[in-house]
């Protein structure tokens, strides 16, 4: 390893509201942390995924819908079960892939009821409160123009909610 870098074994625990316990341990290499730069892409990882990100005034968005979870069909209904679960647009996993996931809104919150959470979003992140998304309108003469200008796809769909964080 070079100088300055580490191992460590990270446990962790979680327990939800309804008393949902899991954990995982993982053996990890600790690095200094690299300075982000909005624009540049933000990797999660959880799972690896690749969010181009924008700057929009002086907030940074990531410039499409967050896909992490599980996939379920949409006759189902998402648990507080320790595994983040969403639905895909018409049940198709390539809408998923092509557009992000589709998340209630207590899954998306991850079953917490404080704005300004994590929620689904990666960690660094968090699901935007409503002065950040007045914010976000605002930049562009309001909220009808706002998500045609970061958006590479996606909307508002009826109990589901895209997530951009």
């Amino acid at each position: 390893m070079p100088a300055g870098e580490d191992t460590a074994v990270i446990l962790y625990t979680y327990t939800s509201g309804d008393g949902c316990i899991d954990s995982a341990a993982r053996v990890i290499t600790v690095l200094d942390a690299p300075t982000f730069t909005c624009g540049n892409p933000v990797t999660d990882i959880r799972d690896g995924s690749i969010y181009p990100t924008v700057l929009v005034g002086t907030q940074c968005w990531m410039a499409v819908n967050l896909n992490f979870g599980s996939r379920i069909d949409l006759s189902a209904t998402p648990l507080d079960n320790c595994t983040p679960e969403k639905y895909c647009y018409e049940n198709d996993p390539a809408n998923c892939t092509a557009k992000g996931g589709l998340y209630t809104w207590d899954e998306m919150m991850q079953y917490q009821t404080t704005e300004g959470l994590q929620g689904i979003c990666p960690p660094g992140w968090h699901v935007p409160v409503e002065t950040e998304w007045q914010a976000l309108f605002d930049q562009f003469g309001g909220q009808a123009y706002a998500g045609d200008a970061i958006k590479t796809g996606g909307s508002f769909r009826s109990k589901w909610f895209d997530v951009r964080c």
